[in-house]
């Protein structure tokens, strides 16, 4: 006997979906979620946590982006297989009520600087629909969107295959989430960003009430900073992380060489010490 296995959505809860080969032994045929039936090359196993991904994100002057390169370049020298292991990116926005917002020749010089030191730079976009994010991208050469809102989001299934898509998932302060993330994430194989309501704060939500996915890759923003940057690794296992303010100057807008090097030297640290655990 063949069985249908139905999940649906609570916006305010979050629920642990089988493996596949729980799945399997069950003889699971249909696997559906929210009334959508979920194709069975999406019926992903739980991902493994490890972080992969660091970005720093709000950059805003060619010079930052440099400073910004330089130190990775010199940790990617220094720790054997940390530039294989850990994909590095800086992020700029593209938001005229945000202080870090940037123009599209800002934007370019930044990815030709990070382009020299062979680091990608990601493209974080608000309420913007998918025909702007496909004109800023081919302006400026970036090649991965961040999106941020129901537009933003709503444009995943317009851009084009060579726009890597970071979709961007607002936690509530106390740690509860839209669950249809989960959907969103396996249908498209994305990784999804989690981040405090606005994004950009420097806040933080509960981490101690947030349970984090398992079926996906995700990123951690909102509020970190090298002092708390190995509690959240700790606690919440993400793939990877996502820094803004916590690397920033007493203006919120530049970065700061001292927190940057700080941060990196943490990651460098949390890595060495991850890889030795699994020798």
């Amino acid at each position: 006997m063949n069985f249908v296995a139905c999940f649906p959505f609570v916006a305010t809860s979050c629920y642990q979906r089988p493996t596949c080969s729980q799945l399997q032994r069950a003889k699971v045929t249909q696997l559906v979620v929210g009334g959508n039936k979920l194709p069975r090359r999406c019926w992903f196993p739980v991902v493994e946590a490890r972080l992969e991904l660091v970005k720093i994100c709000g950059i805003t002057c060619e010079e930052d982006a440099r400073m910004v390169c330089e130190a990775i370049e010199k940790r990617r020298k220094q720790k054997e297989r940390i530039g294989e292991a850990i994909r590095f990116l800086l992020g700029v926005i593209f938001c005229s009520s945000s202080k870090r917002n940037v123009g599209v020749e800002t934007a370019r010089q930044i990815v030709k600087t990070a382009n020299h030191f062979h680091t990608q730079v990601v493209g974080v976009f608000v309420h913007q629909d998918a025909s702007n994010i496909i004109k800023i991208c081919e302006q400026t050469g970036i090649s991965i969107a961040q999106l941020h809102g129901e537009v933003s989001r709503q444009s995943l299934s317009l851009l084009p295959r060579w726009i890597e898509c970071i979709p961007v998932v607002s936690v509530r302060p106390d740690g509860s989430w839209d669950t249809s993330a989960e959907y969103l994430a396996q249908v498209l194989g994305c990784w999804v960003l989690f981040d405090s309501p606005g994004g950009g704060t420097g806040k933080t939500f509960s981490w101690n009430n947030f349970s984090p996915p398992t079926h996906f890759k995700w990123i951690l923003a909102g509020g970190i900073r090298p002092d708390n940057l190995e509690s959240a690794l700790s606690e919440l296992s993400p793939c990877g992380v996502d820094i803004s303010s916590g690397v920033c100057l007493s203006d919120g807008i530049h970065k700061s060489p001292l927190l940057v090097d700080t941060f990196l030297d943490l990651i460098c640290k949390l890595h060495f010490n991850e890889t030795q655990q699994q020798l």
